[in-house]
């Protein structure tokens, strides 16, 4: 099975790719056999060694530096004068705000902060779908504490990271060992100067380090995770430096293992074939050691290599329309959040900037102003792991996904002076405030302190040269398309298999699509769920089945390899025929070819018309053949009829109460807008309901119910539905009525 799986794997990759792969395998193969049996500290007289004298901008030389054969007093005062510098006032600090002026900004962060911070302080952890759970002291830091299971303290590259079939998740042990929580402990301190914080932080990090030495255990396993962790402790001590409890040896100890994690990541970038956003989060991992540790003598090199590396990858791995290739608006957010992060830390610390991540990280953040829906939250196409590069919210816990996206068009609006993201960022300004404190205000923040402390909700307090409203919009490189007019919105997917057709993050969701009106989400994409912790459900929530899209045979889109949890098989292209929007209306029509190895094409075609706020959802399956050099085509065109297909088309409901009347669907919340699904086009059609589930963050679940409409029928065969918002009562022949002539004109259309 095991050799079945690995030719598979070889065979789907692209003879362009192979040196790439080539090189890595060979790069992670020396690894392994170069590893180390056992850990090797790193002594004070290397660490002092890498450190620049003092004061000094350049390399030093030889005679300025501190030898092995220095006595222990010699060393001893160097390390003072090491700790002397890290904590004077005179060294710059990465936040220029203060606890008070984000509280004044956003009443019941400073609460919000001791709160969080209290769980941390009694070790209680609530991270990827855990629910609470006290871990206790000390806290083991290699242990899936989800499952139970614990790794053994031995090298990374001799470690079982995966075990499909025992089911535990290196995740949990690596989300934990990110230490986004230590920076809500630094975040706590500066709001209450109570040595509390400071010293829990302080005694975390040295148990951390205590039961992961370099390269050893599972949160050594890759470069990213060493990346974020490294971003996180710089937070939090960049905050934390000055606090007068914290002992001159834990000084040491973390400056130690920035040094280590800098190494280590240099040394061990995940740059193999495809790129991901691994190698993203390596690269901005060196960024900010390189910028924020200016004292170390590798910094410049580290420096080098992530900005270099980032011009590269991000024209690499983001499309020219601003969008991460990988095919997941999570991993989007995630890349934007990791490059914007990086990008701010450069200007704090003068660190010039290549143009081109800049000019790129602007369509990045654009990508994410015109998928955002009106809740604020983004379409969960592809992936979504919740993965953070830096949180310094105080309500992360509160997010529906755990990402901010509003949040990183706030830092954005900041960056780049754009009005308009400022307006979508609403009231999500709390790490702007951060960063800038009342600069914010004068750089795209809208007024927020003067507002009331609500925010920036009203927008700017000027017009600057971008204020253009969010309306609908394409990403066409990505096979993005968003319809929005009020409050109404739909967003639609027609993009490939993403990461250069692997399939990394994406799922078989190719013609599907979300549907919101205001904050009610209706029609949704039902997420993740989990990675390797449950491969089972990894495929369900990957599957056709799981999007609202269709299904012919029981097929999927593309092949699902059962045991391979990051791979797709490329069976779907999907081609966007026609796009157009104007003041009346929108429309998309698209196709792919995930069911041509069964001989038949499938296209939608989506009419949202904006002055009665509805949209016409119109399916045509053909025989593959009948389809070629016709833009359209209509169901009663009979000379292509082949065999009869089973047909099953999807609708994913928010955990929302339905109603079905005949083969009509509509939901029933008690106020507000509801939705009606209306067959248009029903010959053949039956309908069914079964319970399924939404998953709006990495391993959580909840119930939802799915609709099937399905069908047997010879080909070409068309379906259509209207979806109908609505408040107060529904008559669906009235409906009916007035949506006929709309779908009348789609269908003579050609």
């Amino acid at each position: 099975m095991r050799v079945t799986g690995n030719w598979a794997r070889a065979r789907a990759v692209p003879l362009r790719a192979v040196p790439r792969v080539a090189a890595n395998l060979i790069g992670r193969r020396w690894h392994a056999l170069t590893a180390p049996r056992a850990p090797r500290p790193l002594s004070d007289a290397d660490f002092l060694h890498a450190l620049r004298p003092l004061g000094d901008s350049g390399d030093a030389d030889r005679s300025s530096r501190v030898t092995h054969r220095a006595s222990r007093s010699t060393l001893d005062a160097r390390l003072a004068s090491v700790v002397e510098h890290f904590r004077g006032p005179d060294r710059p600090r990465l936040f220029h705000s203060s606890a008070e002026i984000v509280e004044a900004s956003h009443p019941g962060a400073r609460q919000r902060l001791i709160a969080r911070a209290a769980n941390v302080l009694a070790h209680r952890f609530d991270l990827l779908g855990s629910g609470p759970i006290d871990l206790g002291v000390p806290i083991e830091w290699r242990r899936d504490f989800k499952s139970g299971h614990a790794w053994a303290l031995a090298h990374h590259t001799r470690l079982t990271l995966v075990d499909l079939r025992a089911g535990f998740d290196v995740k949990v042990a690596w989300e934990l060992s990110r230490f986004h929580h230590g920076v809500a402990l630094a975040q706590a301190w500066a709001a209450t100067g109570s040595a509390l914080y400071a010293d829990e932080f302080a005694a975390q990090v040295k148990s951390w380090l205590a039961q992961n030495p370099p390269e050893f255990g599972p949160n050594w396993a890759n470069a990213m995770e060493a990346a974020i962790r490294a971003a996180n402790w710089l937070t939090a001590y960049d905050i934390l430096a000055a606090a007068p409890s914290l002992s001159p040896e834990f000084h040491i100890a973390i400056l130690k293992s920035l040094l280590s994690h800098g190494r280590y990541i240099a040394s061990h970038l995940e740059s193999g074939w495809p790129g991901s956003n691994h190698y993203l989060a390596d690269l901005c991992g060196l960024v900010w050691l390189g910028a924020l540790l200016p004292e170390f003598r590798e910094s410049q090199r580290w420096l080098h290599i992530g900005l270099s590396g980032l011009v590269g990858e991000l024209r690499h791995q983001v499309y020219d329309d601003g969008a991460d290739y990988e095919a997941s608006a999570g991993y989007h957010c995630l890349v934007t959040e990791m490059a914007l992060w990086s990008v701010i830390v450069c200007r704090l610390r003068g660190v010039s900037i290549p143009p081109f991540i800049l000019a790129r990280l602007e369509k990045m953040l654009d990508v994410i102003a015109g998928l955002l829906k009106p809740d604020g939250t983004l379409p969960a196409f592809g992936d979504l792991d919740s993965g953070r590069w830096l949180a310094l919210e105080s309500d992360t816990d509160r997010l529906p996904s755990g990402q901010d996206p509003q949040g990183l068009l706030a830092l954005g609006a900041v960056l780049f002076e754009h009005d308009d993201w400022a307006v979508a960022a609403g009231d999500r300004w709390e790490a702007a405030f951060w960063v800038k404190g009342l600069e914010a205000t004068k750089e795209g923040g809208g007024g927020a302190v003067e507002q009331g402390g609500k925010g920036a909700r009203g927008g700017a307090s000027r017009v600057t040269r971008h204020s253009t409203p969010i309306t609908s919009v394409t990403f066409p490189n990505a096979g993005w398309y968003v319809m929005r007019h009020g409050d109404r919105y739909l967003a639609f997917e027609a993009g490939d298999n993403g990461s250069d057709g692997w399939g990394l993050h994406a799922h078989n969701d190719a013609l599907s699509f979300e549907l919101a009106v205001g904050e009610r989400g209706f029609l949704v994409d039902p997420g993740s769920y989990l990675y390797t912790g449950d491969f089972r459900a990894r495929n369900a929530f990957r599957a056709t089945a799981a999007h609202n899209t269709l299904i012919v045979d029981g097929a999927e889109i593309n092949r699902i390899p059962e045991l391979d949890m990051f791979r797709l098989g490329n069976d779907a292209k999907v081609n966007v025929i026609r796009w157009a929007t104007d003041g009346a209306r929108d429309f998309v029509e698209a196709e792919h070819t995930g069911f041509l190895r069964l001989g038949v094409r499938q296209r939608r075609q989506i009419h949202f018309d904006k002055r009665q706020g509805f949209w016409l959802v119109r399916d045509l399956i053909f025989e593959a053949a009948a389809t070629r050099g016709r833009s359209s085509a209509r169901a009663d065109d009979r000379d292509a009829r082949g065999g009869e297909h089973s047909i099953d088309i999807y609708f994913h409901f928010a955990p929302l109460p339905i109603v079905a009347d005949g083969l009509a669907v509509r939901t029933a919340c008690g106020s507000g807008v509801n939705l009606l699904i209306l067959p248009l086009r029903k010959k053949w059609l039956t309908l069914s309901q079964h319970p399924g589930w939404v998953s709006p963050r990495y391993g959580v679940r909840v119930s939802a119910p799915v609709v099937r409409y399905s069908a047997r029928a010879a080909l070409p065969v068309e379906f259509a539905f209207a979806l109908w918002p609505f408040e107060g009562e529904i008559v669906p022949d009235e409906v009916r009525t007035l949506t006929e002539p709309a779908l009348r004109a789609i269908t003579d259309s050609k």
